[in-house]
């Protein structure tokens, strides 16, 4: 966690047991920037967005992390454009009109500002919509995220989502790229999960190949938000595992230099996924942070300008697989 400097690092446990699954609530539906949006909310309070990554979906999150969330937040989830329950209008995809579907979702809606929680590449999409509409965004959880893809990382992350979109991913690769090498390797028994989940990613008829695609191109065409940091004016936190490979530490480290007052948490021992790794854990730290009197906003408010004390640790269960 950084303010000023400082860093707090974060141990994820080992348990691997998931909660017993509620029944989510009904799909509702909206047009929004010119497409159907299908989306779930649970819990009351402040609007709390979640933007899921590359291939995601709202059923993709954790039930754990949306039921600690939803104690304390209203909180929204939907389906990109192209996947699952949300539709598509032929436009080019890209991170940039990823963000105006959710500020024209959030206008649906009728929520004028709201906390928005984006991981992956659902994190530069969070980022383009802070950078564009700062008058939308109350406070900002960044998780494993990146500033922009450089040259070096183009090349991996192209094989990557290449791999995933083409369905010729190694299993084997796909974990330690996910989990990272030392966890991957405490759990062989997430072969199996990750296997279905890949293979449910070609077979459900939820996924439009040609989307994922789109998808892939939207990632690996997006300028970066390096350089237009500063515009964001949200209290932020950057969230990342310290054995991300995807989108390791270093970056997370220059997405918030470039953020005034941002808060930065490495989580010790998760990888590119650590919300799935460490459901509990993370959302505390989302709760803390959101919930700061420092989110509220007043005139001249200032970013990042309250003193927040750093979590107790907690155990991290480790939840879903599957591509980000």
């Amino acid at each position: 966690m950084n303010r000023g400097g400082r860093d707090l690092h974060i141990s994820t446990g080992e348990t691997a047991s998931m909660n017993e699954k509620n029944e989510p609530p009904d799909v509702g539906y909206v047009t929004a920037n010119g497409i159907r949006i299908g989306y779930r909310e649970y819990g009351s309070g402040a609007p709390l967005l979640l933007i899921a990554g590359y291939t995601g979906r709202m059923d993709d999150w954790d039930p754990r992390i949306i039921t600690a969330l939803a104690a304390g937040f209203r909180v929204i989830v939907f389906d990109n454009r192209g996947m699952g329950e949300t539709g598509s209008d032929g436009r080019p995809f890209s991170i940039e009109l990823f963000a105006e579907d959710t500020r024209a979702f959030l206008d649906t809606l009728g929520i004028a500002r709201a906390h928005i929680c984006g991981h992956s590449m659902g994190s530069f999409v969070a980022q383009e919509l802070a950078i564009r509409h700062p008058e939308r965004v109350d406070g900002l959880v960044l998780a494993s995220t990146l500033p922009a893809i450089d040259s070096d990382r183009h090349t991996a992350l192209t094989a990557f989502l290449g791999e995933i979109a083409e369905d010729t991913a190694s299993v084997d690769l796909t974990l330690r790229r996910l989990y990272g090498a030392a966890y991957a390797a405490r759990h062989p028994e997430l072969a199996a999960v990750l296997r279905m989940n890949l293979t449910f990613l070609h077979t459900s008829g939820l996924f439009d190949p040609a989307s994922i695609r789109g998808q892939e191109q939207a990632i690996l065409s997006w300028p970066g938000s390096a350089g237009r940091l500063d515009r964001i004016r949200a209290d932020t936190m950057v969230l990342v595992g310290t054995d991300d490979e995807l989108s390791p530490p270093e970056d997370a480290v220059r997405v918030a230099a470039g953020i005034p007052g941002c808060w930065l948490i490495q989580v010790r021992g998760a990888g590119h996924d650590l919300f799935f790794q460490a459901p509990d854990l993370c959302a505390e730290v989302i709760r803390m942070v959101l919930s700061s009197p420092g989110l509220t906003p007043l005139p001249n408010h200032n970013p990042g300008g309250s003193a927040i004390p750093p979590p107790p640790p907690s155990p991290g269960p480790a939840g879903r697989q599957g591509p980000r």
